[in-house]
């Protein structure tokens, strides 16, 4: 039986909104102080591949073949076909320069060892190291019940280390296939496999919120000191810090039940709104936008469009987007 983490569900409409606000207020001239607080909101997706790693650990495994086969119609089939009606509008509109070649790159999943990661709006890279690890679970899965789930923590967080010193050895840390790799993130979704077998989570989330705090704080302090002492490379080794950071503001924002109902829904609509937000972005700067700019008063009607498309291709798609999120729903991450 699938165990409810209400805290999950939470966390993913909150990594959501951070991630949607990011790209909304990027394009914006902003105060250099903002500039640089707005990329936490990136981390967002650290934590949908914590969740990932927990939520499918929680879920009932019976063989590798239902598992891809559960996966492709859950999360590969809408996501072609968020794909192809991008593709197919971007025709007319001319919003990317990606044609034929990108969108055949997103349909055969080649575009995670090229350039074309990146295409159609940068944001879909985040697809290649799902896959890569819905392709690898089934061997983490076995690894984490063998070892202790310490020790597969452990041997996941070596692998990780190793692989961006590669990364940085190779002189590669500004490419996304390479940087974007799914060895990169390994120990986060290990993690939410390590925390769910060891059903630790509820114990973890119930410390002190001032523990959190100073751990944020101090974790916000180390990311920023990588990032403007050792620039690229410091990014490659950030991602420990700025996921705790973001962990724990979180984890704050949950404890104080900031804004719960609006983003427990929109963790029902979040996989919809990540794959269609940056077209939403695209088409409205290129169409609709004064000269062609974002500006502080674009933000709320961006905010609505990319909700109503959302909720619309999640309809289409066969979500339950118009039914309620209740805390008693098990529900599983993506």
């Amino acid at each position: 039986m699938q165990k409810h983490q209400a805290f999950l569900s939470y966390g993913r409409g909150f990594a959501i909104t951070t991630i949607v606000c990011f790209h909304f207020l990027q394009p914006m001239a902003l105060p250099s102080f903002m500039a640089n607080a707005i990329n936490l909101g990136g981390a967002g997706v650290h934590f949908f591949f914590f969740a990932s790693g927990y939520g499918l650990m929680n879920s009932k495994y019976t063989s590798g073949i239902n598992f891809f086969k559960a996966r492709f119609n859950r999360v590969i089939k809408p996501y072609y076909l968020i794909i192809t009606g991008i593709f197919l509008l971007n025709i007319p509109l001319n919003l990317y320069d990606d044609g034929w070649e990108s969108y055949l790159s997103h349909i055969f999943l080649f575009k995670m060892f090229t350039s074309q990661i990146s295409s159609f709006g940068g944001h879909f890279w985040y697809i290649s190291p799902l896959v890569q690890f819905y392709l690898a679970f089934p061997i983490l899965r076995y690894l984490v019940n063998r070892v202790k789930p310490q020790t597969a923590l452990i041997i996941a967080t070596l692998i990780s280390l190793v692989y961006s010193a590669w990364v940085v050895y190779i002189g590669q840390t500004e490419t996304r296939q390479f940087n974007s790799f799914f060895l990169q993130f390994l120990w986060e979704f290990v993690l939410g496999m390590a925390i769910c077998k060891t059903d630790q989570l509820e114990r973890i989330i119930s410390k002190p919120i001032a523990l959190y705090a100073v751990i944020t704080t101090a974790s916000l302090a180390i990311t920023g000191l990588l990032v403007i002492y050792f620039g690229s490379v410091g990014k490659m080794y950030n991602d420990f810090f700025s996921f705790i950071a973001y962990l724990g503001i979180c984890i704050i924002c949950y404890r104080i039940r900031l804004v719960s109902n609006a983003l427990y829904y929109l963790d029902s609509i979040s996989f919809p709104l990540y794959l269609t937000h940056v077209f939403v972005i695209s088409l409205y700067s290129a169409k609709l936008a004064i000269n062609n700019e974002i500006h502080y008063f674009d933000l709320p009607i961006l905010m609505l469009l990319a909700l109503l498309v959302a909720i619309a291709v999640n309809y289409l798609t066969g979500g339950k987007t118009l039914k309620s999120v209740r805390l008693s729903e098990n529900r599983q991450s993506i």
